[in-house]
């Protein structure tokens, strides 16, 4: 088999993955982005950048607790004021 490219994981692709060694290892580089924009949004709850009620704060630490156990949901059931903080320079 020939190799042509590479590219990054998605969490569509789990499925693929499921019982393999690389299950594993995908789903933490999966996780990775996801638990540096939760850095970002709590910090901006700390500081009163953000706002949020007794029930977005359970969801999000429900989320993040969820997140940690490499659960695949909290993969790809990120909650609002979190996927506003993926992927960039905020």
């Amino acid at each position: 088999m020939k190799i042509i490219g590479r590219k990054m994981i998605g969490a569509d692709n789990l499925q693929a993955l499921a019982g393999t060694a690389a299950e594993l290892t995908a789903k933490r580089q999966l996780r990775k982005p996801l638990l540096e924009a939760f850095d970002i949004y709590k910090s901006n709850v700390y500081y009163g950048v953000v706002s949020e009620t007794e029930e977005e704060h359970a969801a999000v630490l429900a989320w993040y607790r969820s997140l940690l156990n490499l659960e695949e949901d909290a993969l790809t059931v990120v909650p609002d004021g979190i996927m506003q903080y993926v992927g960039g320079e905020h």
